[in-house]
């Protein structure tokens, strides 16, 4: 957290040869993050439960102009066994891989996410404008493997939503406007070449 809150406007995360073991992080605005070849982003535990201090593992929210690349393979896993106790159900499917919130020109793309406590990737909110994800294996989500409740302008190229299960829906994609009428809702929101398979309930 202190490297991505140190200024600088591009950031390597190096592959050491072993996880990096982190808590909930807030990625800041006018960064790229790269990711290098072999690089596994791994839950802490115990790390997500609080939801002041935040309960998803890449947080983007009122940040702007981030990119984050993975190069080669670069994995993102939550601990789902860890928060799968069915009297907690809204905070156990609230615990997402990455987050993205109220922000505008996010870029994800070439990462293996999941499984997750949550969804795999979760893009909404009322400003939420301007969003590309590319070249993503989401699988093995809790709830979703992808979640759109809000958004202007979403491209997602390349990806793969697979495997969900856990609680419900249980989909590949949901996409759910939650927001009222002449607000953000979901528009200009473009899918190319993506696959949906192997969830539990539905593929979309």
């Amino acid at each position: 957290q202190k490297a991505l809150n140190s200024g600088v406007r591009k950031l390597r995360v190096d592959n050491t040869g072993q996880d990096w073991i982190v808590g909930p992080l807030n990625v800041p605005s006018n960064i790229e993050v790269v990711f290098a070849d072999g690089v596994v982003l791994r839950a802490k535990p115990g790390a997500y439960l609080n939801a002041k201090t935040g309960m998803r593992m890449l947080q983007i929210s009122k940040q702007k102009n981030v990119v984050l690349r993975g190069e080669g393979q670069v994995r993102l896993i939550m601990n789902r066994e860890e928060y799968q106790d069915p009297k907690k159900f809204v905070s156990i499917s609230q615990r997402h891989n990455v987050w993205i919130i109220d922000s505008d020109n996010v870029t994800v793309e070439n990462f293996d996410i999941g499984p997750s406590s949550g969804d795999c990737v979760y893009v909404g909110s009322v400003n939420c404008r301007n969003v590309r994800l590319e070249n993503l294996r989401c699988h093995e989500g809790f709830r979703q493997g992808f979640s759109v409740t809000g958004v202007d302008n979403l491209l997602v190229r390349n990806c793969k939503f697979d495997g969900t299960a856990g609680s419900a829906p249980e989909a590949g994609l949901d996409l759910e406007p939650n927001y009222p009428d002449g607000q953000t809702g979901l528009t200009r929101v473009v899918f190319e070449n993506c696959e949906f398979t192997n969830n539990k309930t539905f593929g979309i």
